[in-house]
């Protein structure tokens, strides 16, 4: 299949979606339907490049899928079209709220800070080449930490820019994450807080029914599988295992927090101990990305 057909059925599947989910009825119909496209991306022959593009495109319609088959949906066929493309940059178009807001000055200084920072950082990645090789890894992890961190802020302080401009508030798309004073505050608080809501409302409230230790380790995996998809069309087995055990990794995390007690620790510490957590995982979801960009630590 090539990918101008795979294309047009995503974009067909797209409006269907929005035209059905009107009803119940018809969004649960729907729902299926985008699950049955779901495999399109191991069909298309087309760069690597391109599949990550259409898995990342029919994620994004499965999520919406879901939440119209909630019946969290807007009242109209074109609210729900935008909300769909809205997703690409993890704004939840559907909290979207009429406001009278000033343009935030901070916003613009928070924007150049972090290009600042991510030129760094960037920087810091191309003089690894010439560090011992026991060193190069670790700078690597770093400096991929930072630049993970400054694009967050600048994605995020872009649409405060333009939905101040345009009288409008959505809830935003990551919240200071470096801030994060524990993982379960990373993950719940700052971390794409569109997909905190989305996995909080259709796993984890659903899962804490049984057990809150249950609920947290079935969000994980659904992440998990989800990541997964992502980057399954165009990497090994062993990149996607490792992609998954990051995710996997994080309830034992958040049930240690608990066990130690960490939202008395000062802020500095807890700060220091997320950075520190989180920092030697991400080479366990780094790497996969890396691969799939035919790149590497």
């Amino acid at each position: 299949m090539s990918i101008q057909t795979a294309t047009a059925l995503w974009i067909a599947v797209w409006i269907l979606t929005s035209a059905l989910a009107r009803t119940q009825a018809g969004a649960r119909t729907c729902l299926v339907l985008v699950t049955l496209a779901l495999p399109l991306p191991w069909l298309v022959h087309a760069p690597y490049q391109l599949r990550v593009v259409l898995s990342f495109a029919l994620g994004f319609l499965f999520i919406a899928a879901v939440d119209f088959a909630a019946d969290r949906k807007a009242p109209t066929v074109s609210g729900r079209l935008l909300s769909i493309l809205a997703l690409f940059a993890l704004i939840d178009a559907m909290s979207a709220v009429a406001v009278r807001k000033r343009l935030d000055r901070r916003a613009a200084a928070h924007i150049a800070i972090a290009i600042i920072c991510g030129l760094g950082a960037r920087q810091l990645w191309i003089t690894s080449t010439n560090m011992p090789a026991w060193l190069q890894t670790p700078v690597r992890i770093g400096a991929a930490a930072a630049l993970i961190i400054t694009v967050a802020e600048i994605s995020s302080e872009i649409v405060r820019l333009i939905s101040a401009g345009c009288g409008v508030q959505f809830t935003d798309v990551h919240d200071h994450p470096h801030l994060s004073r524990s993982v379960t505050e990373f993950w719940s608080r700052r971390w794409n807080l569109f997909g905190a809501r989305w996995f909080r409302q259709h796993i984890y409230l659903r899962a804490r029914r049984k057990s809150v230790a249950l609920a947290v380790f079935a969000l994980f995996a659904v992440s998990a599988f989800m990541h997964i998809y992502l980057i399954a069309a165009v990497v090994p087995w062993k990149w996607m295992l490792w992609c998954g055990a990051f995710f996997m990794a994080q309830p034992p995390l958040i049930l240690a927090e608990r066990a130690l007690n960490i939202r008395r620790w000062h802020p500095l510490a807890a700060r220091a101990w997320t950075i520190a957590v989180l920092s030697a995982l991400l080479p366990l979801v780094l790497s996969p990305l890396l691969a799939a960009l035919r790149l590497s630590l």
